[in-house]
């Protein structure tokens, strides 16, 4: 399963981890800081994105390419990221 983590501070990249642990999921994870997913060494860099996730159409298009997203932002970005992933279908 494609698995969209969108978030890789504490939250995001402990579940990114444990997903990518599980062998069962293809996880990539997006986030704005280039630092942030840098340190996701469980991983692999081709399934790091860096994206503004506050830009609605940026997560549509990641949306698009998963089965399942994971919101892991701060609270002022959840509504957005929820409504552009409904969008997306």
């Amino acid at each position: 399963m494609r698995v969209a983590v969108l978030g890789a501070g504490r939250v995001g990249s402990v579940m990114a981890a444990d997903l990518a642990a599980d062998g069962a999921f293809e996880v990539t994870v997006a986030d704005w800081d280039p630092g942030a997913l840098e340190r996701l060494h469980a991983v692999p860099a081709h399934h790091r994105v860096e994206a503004d996730l506050s830009d609605a159409a940026a997560v549509r298009e990641l949306a698009r390419q998963h089965e399942l997203v994971i919101g892991a932002v701060p609270a002022s970005l959840g509504y957005g990221i929820v409504e552009a992933a409904l969008e997306a279908g």
